[in-house]
């Protein structure tokens, strides 16, 4: 089970652009403000490997995103790492020397790009209207899931097949309802062979949910409070805890 978090929200303009420390009911910590006012951060946050340092994504006044190298030991210090292009908004996820993003074009559709260190993202798979939950990628069947907000159906958790090149080959929809809240965040835990995402309420509190769509189980685990809708979700921590079906 996973006990620490990163995540981002927002400031008093409402810009994505708070580090803050999830560790239980009742035990969030402001860490500081990130990069400049005008930058928001909602393009999501990966590890990079080191315990110290992470990767996010930030996007500008313009749209334009970039990838910013983290530490926050002490304030918070960012580093520029690349420019990425523009509109990346949604998610953040790595599988292994790959990185995965999601992109909204000015359609209001999503894309997925993918890239390595020292290569520009390139378009792998368009996903369509509604996908900016959060995107993951699960170690134990090497795909990538992501959520989508539908107008009519609600919120549902899409499963993304990758090839031997970790190219998307498909994508569907998993027989797993998520209810009528938004959500941000989407990451997997794969000591607990769990999900865990932000569930917000509109005009309202935001939640830290674990849930397995496999035995179709979900649960809040606690509130975090507001201003957290869009945020990204980054574990930090875990430990073993065994649940009995």
């Amino acid at each position: 089970m996973i006990t620490e978090f990163l995540s981002i929200s927002v400031d008093p303009l409402g810009l994505s652009r708070r580090l803050v420390r999830i560790g239980g009911p009742g035990r969030t910590e402001d860490l500081g403000p990130l990069g400049v006012h005008s930058t928001s951060f909602e393009g999501g946050m990966v590890s990079s490997g080191s315990p110290d340092r992470h990767l996010l994504i930030g996007s500008d006044a313009e749209e334009r995103s970039t990838l910013y190298s983290l530490r926050y030991a002490g304030a918070p210090r960012l580093d520029r790492v690349a420019d990425l292009g523009n509109r990346f908004y949604g998610g953040f996820t790595r599988a292994g020397c790959d990185f995965y993003a999601l992109v909204l074009t000015p359609e209001g559709e999503s894309i997925v790009k993918c890239w390595q260190e020292g290569t520009a993202p390139e378009i792998v798979a368009s996903l369509g209207e509604g996908f900016g939950g959060g995107i993951a990628y699960q170690e134990l069947d090497g795909c990538l899931y992501v959520i989508i907000h539908r107008l009519y159906s609600g919120p549902r958790l899409c499963q993304i097949r990758l090839d031997a090149d970790g190219h998307p080959q498909s994508v569907k929809d998993l027989p797993f309802s998520l209810g009528q809240s938004r959500y941000s965040g989407l990451c997997f835990d794969p000591g607990g062979n769990c999900f865990y995402a932000i569930r917000s309420v509109p005009y309202g509190q935001s939640f830290l949910v674990q849930f397995d769509p496999r035995r179709r189980w979900m649960q809040d685990l606690f509130a975090i409070g507001e201003g957290y809708a869009g945020a990204a979700l980054l574990p930090l921590q875990s430990r073993l805890m065994l649940r009995v079906a």
